[in-house]
């Protein structure tokens, strides 16, 4: 098998992830699929699985989830690249008559390769696809950090995705702030916790209660966000770039929002 290419197991293990489908999946079935199904599913499964909706839960639910996130954005990818090339190179799926082959893209993950070719370095053809990078002019407006560095293609939506969920994980909870506040104690939050609604931060489970009010809830929020790790620290720490390389990134990202922050307000 040609290590670039896809096995039939793996893009039919994407479709049961973004569509939830527990029955038999044939050729058919996916050659009917489309990207605007693609995405549509995908809007709706990363929404369900994302980080940020179980900011209250206890850390292991919190990290089954983000691990969750994680493979659905793996199978939007892997459908995403398996319509691409069938569309454009006539692709075919090869069938798995035994165990995957540990050299295909999907099963050789980002760290593997730069392990392999070295200091970090954009892959090329068929790969840099797979790889999910982004193939067009960066949008016009203000950008963060990590969607500069995702459009301008230094880093894959993969990696993107998971610096996101790395940034979140390192990120002190709402409550512990609280507490080392003492605006509640860890027993007020774990009563408040036990009569969350499904899918309710416990934010927003503060404010139903009136134990703090919507500027309190803001102070909390801003204090949370500016005590976390920044985006760039996940590169360094993973080797994948150096503090000079993230500071360079950052000097562009300026000079793109500037661009775009100055022409909304001249219009």
């Amino acid at each position: 098998m040609n290590d670039n290419n896809l096995t039939q197991n793996e893009v039919i293990a994407a479709f049961r992830t973004l569509f939830s489908f527990g029955s038999e999946v044939g050729a058919s079935t996916l050659d009917t699929i489309d990207l605007a199904e693609i995405k549509k599913a995908y809007r709706k499964r990363a929404l369900a699985t994302h980080p940020d909706r179980f900011a209250g839960f206890s850390e292991g639910y919190q990290k089954a989830r983000s691990e969750q996130f994680i493979v659905v954005n793996d199978a939007y990818t892997t459908l995403s690249s398996f319509l691409k090339m069938k569309q454009e190179n006539g692709f075919s799926l090869e069938q798995d008559s035994r165990q995957p082959s540990t050299r295909s893209w999907k099963n050789t993950g980002f760290y593997q390769r730069k392990a392999e070719n070295g200091p970090y370095s954009k892959p090329h053809g068929r790969d840099a696809f797979s790889s999910f990078y982004w193939q067009k002019v960066p949008p016009q407006r203000p950008l963060r950090f990590g969607e500069y560095l995702f459009y301008s293609g230094a880093i894959p939506w993969s990696l993107l995705i998971k610096a996101i969920v790395w940034q979140r994980s390192q990120r002190p909870r709402l409550g512990e702030i609280a507490q080392s506040w003492r605006w509640l104690t860890e027993a007020q939050i774990k009563i408040l916790l036990r009569n969350r609604r499904p899918g309710e931060r416990l934010g927003e489970i503060l404010l139903r209660y009136s134990v703090i009010n919507s500027f309190q809830l803001r102070l909390l929020l801003s204090h949370q966000q500016r005590i976390q790790k920044p985006f760039g620290s996940f590169f360094v720490h993973n080797r994948l770039f150096t503090e000079a390389q993230i500071k360079r990134y950052l000097e562009n990202q300026k000079r793109h929002n500037l661009r775009y922050e100055r022409t909304r307000a001249r219009a």
